[in-house]
């Protein structure tokens, strides 16, 4: 599963700066996992160092393009490649100093944050400023550390499209092949054939616009991909496009968009534009809120354009997504920057967000991917499954929050109930047809409608009445339409097991092939925060008399559910696979931790709040280790200075003068005096992946604090970055847990906590719940960080890196049995 991050710059101009929002979602989610905002500063002089680029690029170009007559913007004097290489320089400077602003850094934190860099991540930037839009967005530093992440561009005036998808049975194609003075556009169109073999492919040579308006207004198939490549150009300041599509014709971006209405309308979901400066087309085709489109930014050598066809073409068809394919096709440009500088920044995606990307397995399946027809037979198996698949993803759907009003089920239709005997034997007389069951969205009395089609007919299986998450571009419709795709895939697939899990930092319902295996497939993401094996026992109504062994409901493994024992018999079949010593054995070892911790970790408040942890004592002297951001501001004349809060509940003032800050860790210590006697916590740099930690701390709750203690793992180790943190960890925290110490199962302290995963706005601190995995994922500064540094000298401290003696054990979600020393 991967990540979709859309960066919205909500408001403002170019000369006052813009407010951005941050959304990240799984992709295919309908909630954000993640939502944030921040500040761009003011751009003028950015748009300046484009308009420079921009013109010594033109200047450069010597080699047949697909615009007519290019002008250039200004006559540039001296060597053209050493100003087009100074150019690129200074914008791409220039970007990157704009991107990483102070006031944009809450919104690049949670992007490093919660963004893993083995997973597809597409990034959409939505503006409603065109201009906006041309600036190579892709070259934000940040981006490199992803191998797999492509960027594309959008408006903010996104809307579901409407249409009324015409029956297909192969991808419809339209070829439009324009005016070709001194370029090779036949070759696009025999690539086009070539690597899109299973398609219906129409080629139209410099058409008349009779011929144009024949196959876009008066074709009722309708089209799944139009494909343009000739002369085309931007203009208007890229307000408005021009397509050359023969001696006498010159289509302009308005009357295109008069006769893309209609394949709209049919299921129109991807346009190429495989042509110069394709930018102006965008702003009159967005009104039409196309899916995908692909152009190119700027004049674009012959070459280049073939050349990315080429590669893009080959990626697309073998399976990889819209995005993923761009990506490569933009690598492979790389290759020919020698010649041709800047070939890799000029293709771009404009993806409508309230739309899924286009695959071409989903277009091979017809346009109507939720039809019975695109379905193959399912095999026995299967069809044993999907009595109680059924019945469960309706019931989670409705549980976990989906908005949906009313669903309904006939008494007659598909279901498992463990006292309902009728309904067992309706559900074992499916398992034994091999007649073929499927879903399909539909409108019905006009709602859209989840269908399930068995041999019994026609049924309604969900209505999606709710219009809740209609604001982010989730309409009934959409809703309808993903969630019935899901359906149909996870209903095939014949898996044995339902269980709880995390995925992609999630709280999922997944299935699996075996008890004691991961997820294999999502069946459902939940909310942030949503306690997923809850939720399961909720959806089976498990209890004792559920369990093929012990219930231990109360343990943190994972439940499997049997499907197939389930369906065989007249109650949910489960089972914990945990052993009742590793759970006795968790609550020892944990409980001899977490009182260690306490009484070293201390509450710091003041300017801000945070922890610290008591790493030495000189006489009377502690000394308390935390994170420099939580005293990093001194308080003023007639403030309450920083105070520093004991397990005990006594309260000691720091003297600010005598606080230690590192010049460039984000790491500081502070002094308190006490004749009480406070037990100082052990230090270790051994820190390995896969490691079980802890972290101890106090939460600002109201209206007064609460101390927590939680189990998590070391999911990454890194060299760091520029304020030393590189040790990540799974364990929740929330804003206000800054300095907290994270322990080693011998109760040792191995870093600083320092940066949290969500923000504080989406924890409750009035009612202060348990925190959840989907609060978890942040970094810490490690000790052999913090002991290479000047803050460690003329300290004494307890450095202990000897081998653990206590049982090694995992967090909650990957639970293992124990294992003791030397077995």
């Amino acid at each position: 599963m991967g990540k979709l991050v859309i960066l919205k710059l909500v408001d403002g101009d170019i000369k006052k700066g813009f407010s951005v929002s941050l959304e990240i979602r799984s992709d295919g989610d309908i909630v954000p996992l993640i939502e944030s905002t921040g500040k761009l500063p003011p751009c003028e002089q950015i748009l300046k160092l484009y308009k420079h680029w921009q013109s010594a690029y033109q200047n450069k170009i010597d080699w047949p393009i697909r615009r007519p007559q290019l002008r250039f913007m200004q006559a540039i004097s001296g060597d053209p490649n050493i100003k087009l290489k100074n150019c690129i320089k200074e914008l791409s400077d220039g970007m990157n100093k704009w991107l990483n602003s102070s006031d944009f850094r809450p919104v690049k934190e949670n992007l490093l944050h919660n963004l893993n860099q083995s997973e597809e991540i597409k990034v959409i930037i939505q503006a409603a400023d065109i201009q906006m839009r041309k600036l190579p967005w892709h070259i934000w530093d940040l981006f490199e550390k992803y191998s797999q992440i492509e960027v594309a561009l959008s408006t903010n005036n996104n809307k579901q499209p409407i249409t009324t998808i015409a029956k297909r049975e192969k991808p419809r194609i339209l070829v439009i092949l324009g005016k070709s003075t001194d370029i090779d556009i036949n070759s696009d169109g025999k690539l086009l054939g070539d690597s899109l073999k299973k398609a219906e492919i129409e080629v139209l040579q410099e058409p008349k616009m009779e011929k144009l308006q024949e196959n876009l207004l008066d074709d009722e198939r309708g089209w799944d991909i139009l494909f343009f490549a000739g002369h085309s150009q931007s203009q208007n300041n890229s307000q408005n496009g021009q397509l050359h599509i023969n001696e006498n014709l010159n289509l302009t971006s308005q009357t295109l968009k008069m006769l893309l209405e209609k394949p709209m309308q049919r299921g129109l979901k991807l346009a190429i534009f495989n042509s110069c400066d394709g930018l102006g087309l965008v702003p009159d085709l967005e009104k039409l809120h196309i899916p995908q489109l692909i152009i190119m930014r700027e004049p674009v050598p012959d070459v280049v354009a073939q050349a990315f066809l080429k590669h893009f073409l080959k990626e697309f068809s073998s399976g990889k997504s819209l995005y993923a394919s761009v990506q490569e096709a933009r690598k492979r440009l790389i290759l020919l920057e020698d010649k041709y500088p800047c070939a890799s920044w000029l293709p771009v995606i404009c993806h409508n967000p309230t739309t899924k990307s286009v695959t071409w397995q989903e277009l091979q399946h017809g346009s109507n991917a939720n039809s019975p027809e695109a379905k193959s037979p399912l095999n026995k198996k299967f069809i044993q499954n999907k009595g109680l698949l059924l019945s469960s993803v309706v019931t989670l759907l409705a549980l976990a929050g989906w908005g949906i009003y009313s669903y309904l089920m006939p008494s007659s239709s598909l279901s498992i109930s463990k006292s309902n005997t009728d309904s067992s034997k309706k559900a074992e007389n499916i398992t034994n047809t091999s007649s073929q069951v499927s879903f399909t969205c539909e409108i019905v009395t006009g709602v859209p409608t989840t269908v399930v089609k068995t041999n019994q007919g026609k049924r309604q299986f969900i209505r999606w009445v709710s219009t809740d998450f209609s604001s982010s571009g989730y309409t009934p419709q959409k809703r309808c339409e993903e969630v019935t795709e899901k359906m149909n895939k996870y209903f095939t697939q014949g898996l044995l097991y339902i269980t709880n899990g995390i995925m992609s930092k999630q709280p999922v319902i997944c299935v699996t092939d075996e008890k004691g295996n991961g997820c294999i497939d999502v069946l459902y993401t939940l909310k942030p925060g949503q306690d997923a094996k809850a939720t399961l026992e909720d959806l089976f109504q498990l209890n004792n008399n559920n369990f093929a062994s012990p219930a231990r409901r109360e343990s943190s493994c994972p439940i499997y559910v049997n499907i197939a024992d389930t369906i065989a018999s007249n109650r949910v079949i489960a089972e914990d696979i945990c052993r009742e010593e590793t759970r006795q054995n968790t609550d020892n070892a944990q409980t001899k931790i977490k009182e260690i911790a306490q009484q070293t970790t201390v509450l710091i408040s003041g300017k801000g709040f945070g922890n610290g942890v008591i790493i030495s004592r000189n006489g009377n002297t502690y000394y308390v280790l935390t994170a420099n951001h939580v005293v990093g501001i001194p308080p003023g004349p007639i403030e309450d200075p920083y105070q520093i809060k004991t397990y005990d509940g006594k309260t000691y003032q720091i003297d600010y003068k005598k606080v230690r800050k590192d010049s460039t860790l984000d790491l500081a210590i502070v002094e308190f005096n006490s004749q009480q006697n406070y037990p100082v916590a052990k230090l270790s740099t051994k820190t390995a992946q896969d490691m079980p930690v802890y972290i101890s701390g106090w939460i600002d709750c109201l209206p007064s604090q609460r101390y927590v203690f939680n189990a998590g793992k070391i999911s990454k180790l890194s060299k760091g970055d520029d304020e030393g943190y590189s040790v990540e960890y799974t364990n929740p925290t929330v804003i206000g847990m800054s300095g907290s110490p994270v322990f080693d199962d011998r109760s040792r302290v191995i870093a600083i906590h320092g940066k949290p995963g969500r923000e504080k706005s989406l924890y409750n601190f009035k009612k202060c719940p348990s925190l959840t995995q989907d609060l978890g994922n942040n970094w810490g500064i490690s000790i052999d960080t913090f002991l290479r540094s000047s803050l460690a000298s003329d300290i004494q401290l307890q450095v202990d890196d000897n081998q653990s003696n206590y049982p090694i054990f995992l967090a909650p979600e990957a639970p293992v049995l124990f294992k003791k020393p030397g077995t």
